[in-house]
């Protein structure tokens, strides 16, 4: 079943989701049960898609939270205000207390990890994260923050680098060899000082699976996707013939797990 959509379709909606790629419609269903590689979408809008479709299926008012909201998706604030057109009450929360969310989209932010939140127990519908939990450094502890937020039926959604894929095993190499922030430089074109600690805990079936149950939280639903072009942008100049041979043993062997990007949904029974 494809996703839902809105009502009413936002300013916001009309500008960054439509009209939707070829795989942008796809439940978190049917994203489950293909290969989904080439995918022919983008993630902040598929991830955004995915969040409105958790929502839709709730009673109103639904309560959202952004956990480590920054300035939005990958700096763009445009699909958080997407989200506050179809959450009722939209709160976030911001571990670096030198970064400050976009103005007039949350309903409340809180400079804090998770863990430490002053958020109320069981408050939260629907939580979720782009692109964080390659930062948590405890994910048993993380998702015992997860499940004590969360209401009964509630659901935490998240992005995250698959701990088996090149990319990550690359970066794991030049963190522990010293080089990670002169390659981004060289090559990624992202700041140093935006760049923050990874520790790949929470980056694994395996490993997300067992935090989720020593958390008391459901087990996982896990779907492997990977966009393309999704590592390009850091395997530039002399690395790019490298970025081509790697992508040959996914049109070959179609094997889910090598795929790059990890998209998970947990529920709180």
């Amino acid at each position: 079943m494809s996703l839902a959509e809105p009502a009413q379709r936002s300013a916001e909606w009309i500008e960054l989701l439509e009209p939707p790629m070829a795989d942008e419609r796809f439940s978190f269903e049917e994203l489950l049960a293909r290969y989904n590689y080439p995918l022919r979408a983008d993630n902040k809008r598929l991830f955004t898609r995915l969040i409105h479709d958790e929502c839709a299926r709730r009673e109103h008012p639904v309560r959202v939270l952004d956990i480590g909201c920054g300035q939005g998706f990958s700096r763009q604030p445009g699909f958080q205000r997407v989200i506050r057109g179809f959450a009722d009450e939209y709160v976030g929360i911001e571990p670096d207390a030198s970064v400050e969310p976009a103005a007039g989209v949350f309903d409340s932010v809180e400079h804090a990890v998770l863990e430490a939140s002053a958020l109320p127990d069981a408050s939260i519908d629907v939580a979720y994260s782009f692109w964080v939990m390659e930062h948590v450094e405890d994910p048993t502890r993380f998702f015992r923050a997860i499940e004590r937020v969360l209401k009964p039926g509630g659901t935490y959604l998240f992005v995250t680098l698959n701990l088996h894929h090149w990319f990550a095993r690359l970066s794991q190499l030049a963190d522990l060899t010293g080089m990670e922030d002169f390659l981004l430089r060289t090559f990624g074109g992202t700041p140093v000082e935006s760049h923050y600690e990874t520790f790949y805990r929470a980056n694994s079936r395996r490993s997300i699976e067992t935090a989720a149950r020593e958390a008391g939280l459901s087990t996982p639903d896990i779907a492997y996707l990977e966009v393309f072009n999704a590592a390009q942008g850091y395997m530039g100049g002399p690395l790019r013939p490298f970025w081509y041979l790697f992508q040959i043993p996914r049109r070959i062997f179609h094997r889910p797990e090598s795929l790059g990007t990890l998209f998970v949904r947990v529920r709180k029974d």
